[in-house]
């Protein structure tokens, strides 16, 4: 907690997944939002610290935790988790980002 308050980036985004996952405490989405937005605009060593953030505040977004359910608020986080992770060449990921897309695309049409 201290590395995070700090300003740690990393520290700051195992905050975040702690609360979104309950681990070590209550699960608190909207601590878990705190964290992960805060870190957002911060400068990335790793393009995979950053999709990951990006992709976690999708779904989010698309399940509506910690924050009202947003479809075109989630396929922006996803899409730009998908444009940060392009190139890097993890294809297992960036499959995994495409799936979440093409879900909220789909339930921004039923709509």
């Amino acid at each position: 907690l201290k590395a995070a308050e700090q300003g740690h980036r990393k520290a700051r985004i195992k905050m975040g997944s702690l609360y979104a996952g309950g681990l070590g405490g209550e699960q608190d989405y909207i601590r878990a939002m705190k964290w992960l937005l805060e870190i957002e605009g911060y400068y990335y060593d790793e393009d995979k610290d950053r999709d990951d953030v990006q992709f976690l505040l999708g779904r989010f977004y698309e399940q509506g935790l910690g924050v009202r359910q947003d479809y075109q608020e989630a396929l922006s986080w996803y899409s730009k988790a998908w444009t940060t992770n392009r190139g890097r060449g993890d294809d297992k990921y960036a499959l995994h980002i495409m799936n979440a897309v093409q879900r909220v695309e789909k339930q921004l049409e039923e709509r």
